[in-house]
C-alpha cells in the first residue's frame, strides 16, 4: 500500500509539468506550420461623397415674410347734428354687415324742418326787401333825371348803400337756407361703402350729441397687410424707384394655416411706408387683398390676423441654385472634376435663403459636392454614393 501511495504522489507532482510541456510543443508546431498571409497592394478608392450637377437658370424670387391684417377703409361714425334716434339699421351692431348706400340711422328731423322753413321765410323777406329798394332806386333815378338832367347822381340819392345792404341780406338768407337744408339732410346717415361694424354705442331713442362717436366701421371690399421687411431684402422686390414707392402691381400670396389646413388669398403690392418700424428697424410694405371677408371655399380673412406672406420679387438671370450645405467658408464650393478629384472653387453668393443659396462663378454641368468631407484638399480622390448610377456623375 505504501508503494501505491508513493506512485500517486509522484504522478500528481509531475503531471502539470508534463501538460505544460505538451502544450508548448503543440503551439510551436502550429506556429511553424502557419502560412504567411497573401499581401495585396493598397488601392485608394476615394472619399465617399454626394453631389449634384448644376444648370444655370433664370430664378424668380419669392420673399417670405409675415404681417398683420388691417382694414383699408375705417370710419369712426359720428353725427354732424344732434337729436333723438328714430330709426336704426338692424345690422348696426357688433359684427353686422351693411351694404353701401343703406341707411344707418335717422335723427328726429322736426327741429331741422322748422329751422329750414324759418330760413326760407327769412330769404323771402330779404328778396322782398331787395325788390322794394330796387324800385325806390329806379324812382329816385327818374326824378333826378327830370330835375338835374345829366348831372351825376349822388350815391345816397341813388339808394346805392340801401341796394348793397339788401343784396347782402339776400345772400345771407340764401346761406342760412343752404345750412338748414344741410342740417336736415344730416339727420340721415348712410353707409359710404360696404362695411362691417367693429363697435357701436347707439340705440333707438338715444339723444345723440353732434360729433359724438357712435360706431366704428371698416370696409369689406379690401384689406391691407402690413409686412415688415428687412432693409437688405428691399432690393429683391419690384419697387418703383420714384418717391411714390409704388409696387408696380406685383403679386403676392397671403396665407394662414390652421389645424393642418392652409387657406390662401391672392394679393397685390400697394406701397411702402415712409418710416421704418421703431422696434425692429425694418422697412414695411403694404399688400392689398380683395374681398377679404368672402367665405367662398375658405375662412374669412379677419382684421388683426397674423398671416404668412410670399412676395413676388425680381428675376435673377443665369443663376445657380444649390442647397446651403454645399457652401464652404462662405465663399467656396467643392467641385468634382472629370478625373473624380476634388477642386476647391471660389464663387460669389448672390443670395442666401433658408434652404438654398443662389450663386455665380460656376458653369453648367459642374458637379458640386453637397456632403461633408474631413480634411478636404485640392486633388483628393472622390467616390460617389450614386456611382452605380452614372447619370450626373463626372466621368
Amino acid at each position: 500500500m505504501s508503494r501505491t501511495a508513493s506512485n500517486n504522489t509522484l504522478t500528481q507532482k509531475w503531471l502539470p509539468l508534463i501538460v505544460l510541456i505538451a502544450a508548448l510543443v503543440i503551439t510551436i508546431a502550429l506556429i511553424r506550420s502557419r502560412h504567411a498571409p497573401t499581401k495585396h497592394p493598397f488601392v485608394d478608392r476615394g472619399t465617399l461623397v454626394e453631389g449634384q450637377q448644376v444648370v444655370a437658370q433664370n430664378i424668380p424670387l419669392r420673399i417670405k415674410a409675415t404681417g398683420t391684417v388691417q382694414p383699408r377703409q375705417q370710419l369712426r361714425l359720428s353725427p354732424q347734428v344732434g337729436g333723438n334716434v328714430i330709426s336704426l339699421h338692424p345690422q348696426l351692431r357688433i359684427g353686422g354687415q351693411i351694404n353701401a348706400g343703406e341707411l344707418l340711422l335717422s335723427i328726429d328731423p322736426r327741429d331741422y324742418v322748422l329751422a329750414r322753413n324759418k330760413a326760407q321765410n327769412v330769404l323771402s323777406s330779404a328778396r322782398l326787401q331787395f325788390e322794394q329798394v330796387t324800385n325806390q332806386a329806379e324812382v329816385a333815378k327818374s326824378e333826378w333825371l327830370s330835375i338835374n338832367g345829366d348831372l351825376p347822381q349822388p350815391p345816397l340819392a341813388a339808394y346805392t348803400p340801401q341796394l348793397k345792404q339788401a343784396q347782402a341780406g339776400v345772400k345771407a338768407a340764401k346761406a342760412d337756407v343752404e345750412q338748414a337744408e344741410l342740417n336736415l339732410n344730416r339727420t340721415k346717415l348712410y353707409a359710404l361703402y360696404d362695411c362691417r361694424v367693429v363697435s357701436e354705442n347707439v340705440d333707438l331713442g338715444q339723444n345723440l350729441m353732434a360729433g359724438a362717436e357712435i360706431a366704428l366701421l371698416i370696409g369689406t371690399k379690401q384689406a391691407e397687410v402690413i409686412v415688415p421687411i428687412p432693409i437688405d431684402e428691399l432690393p429683391w422686390l419690384k419697387i418703383d424707384k420714384s418717391t411714390k414707392g409704388d409696387m408696380n402691381q406685383s403679386t403676392a400670396t397671403v396665407s394662414i394655416t390652421t389645424k393642418g389646413k392652409q387657406f390662401s388669398w391672392p394679393a397685390t403690392f400697394d406701397r411702402t411706408l415712409a418710416n421704418v418700424d421703431e422696434h425692429g428697424r425694418m422697412s414695411r410694405v403694404i399688400v392689398t387683398v380683395n374681398s377679404p371677408y368672402s367665405t367662398h371655399k375658405q375662412l374669412p380673412l379677419q382684421m388683426g390676423m397674423f398671416v404668412d406672406v410670399e412676395l413676388d420679387g425680381i428675376t435673377l438671370e443665369q443663376m445657380f441654385s444649390l442647397p446651403r450645405s454645399a457652401l464652404r467658408d462662405e465663399s467656396t464650393l467643392w467641385l468634382a472634376d472629370k478625373q473624380q478629384r476634388l477642386q476647391i472653387q471660389p464663387i460669389t453668393v448672390i443670395r442666401k435663403e433658408q434652404q438654398r443659396i443662389l450663386v455665380t462663378g460656376l458653369s453648367t454641368d459642374d458637379y458640386v459636392i453637397t456632403s461633408a468631407i474631413s480634411g478636404a484638399a485640392n486633388g483628393m480622390k472622390l467616390r460617389f454614393i450614386s456611382q452605380e448610377h452614372t447619370a450626373g456623375v463626372p466621368q
